[in-house]
């Protein structure tokens, strides 16, 4: 994602501690957002992103939003703010194979919140760690939040986890991240 981030407003959601965001601040974003529901892991996602890039803290450039990923993005929605290179990585919304229903209908919902804060022609970065999600499903949700916005997406990239979280051959719950980047366009 960090190819996508020279110029560019980031919004990176579930940030955590700013993986996505600090990299991209270090790639050259013009400003990034992150949101977490934790006041600890927006913390270390700001510090991340300030050391990644001292001038975009200088400038105040970079910018925590606590609260729920679902509640806050309808507020930036409805505040008429806008991004360029989003990243979505969600906790993991289904856990037992049982709640896939449930969880399908989460991972469509943040993917349509989320896409409704993208400029046209901006990357969305949309990613899974559920291992009952299958990476197709992702797919789906990535298109469909593109449709709802009569966008058509063109997928970048498509991947998985790298060698730092190898796949046991004999355990295939153990290949369960997924990531799509996809550049959407009216």
């Amino acid at each position: 994602a960090a190819r996508y981030a020279a110029g560019a407003d980031v919004l990176d959601i579930f940030c955590y501690a700013g993986g996505f965001g600090g990299t991209a601040a270090a790639a050259g974003a013009r400003s990034v957002t992150f949101l977490d529901a934790s006041p600890q892991a927006l913390a270390l996602a700001t510090e991340n992103a300030a050391r990644n890039a001292p001038e975009l803290a200088r400038t105040k450039a970079i910018e925590g939003l606590c609260g729920d990923a679902f509640e806050r993005l309808a507020d930036l929605d409805a505040q008429g703010r806008r991004f360029s290179l989003i990243c979505l990585d969600p906790p993991a919304f289904i856990k037992r194979r049982k709640d896939f229903a449930q969880g399908l209908a989460a991972y469509r919902k943040i993917n349509a919140l989320a896409m409704q804060l993208l400029t046209p022609g901006g990357v969305f970065v949309s990613c899974s760690c559920s291992h009952h999600l299958p990476a197709e499903s992702l797919r789906s949700c990535v298109q469909q939040a593109a449709a709802r916005r009569k966008w058509q997406a063109r997928i970048l990239y498509a991947g998985g986890q790298g060698a730092d979280h190898p796949v046991h051959a004999a355990m295939p719950e153990t290949a369960y991240l997924k990531c799509f980047i996809a550049h959407l366009l009216p």
